[in-house]
């Protein structure tokens, strides 16, 4: 998958499980929300809580380490039921 494929997948995943993550993030970045970015988001609390669930803080933590973040993405998410 492509990088945007990847990160479409994961914003849907993300969107069913708690469809307000994104307003928590525009939360965080009130009057910079023209910065919000790829990394931002996905690097984000309100992101990995709605797409790793109990596990957030650890799978966020595992994933600043990649080279290539949305491939840990890519990979929890074809692990993941």
């Amino acid at each position: 998958m492509t990088e945007e494929e990847i990160l479409k997948k994961a914003i849907e995943r993300a969107d069913k499980v708690n469809p307000n993550w994104y307003v928590e993030l525009h939360k965080d970045w009130h009057g910079h929300e023209d910065f919000i970015g790829v990394y931002e988001i996905i690097f984000s609390h309100s992101f990995a809580k709605a797409l790793f669930g109990i596990g957030w803080a650890y799978s966020l933590s595992h994933m600043v380490t990649w080279k290539e973040p949305l491939k840990f993405i890519e990979k929890f998410m074809e692990d993941a039921p």
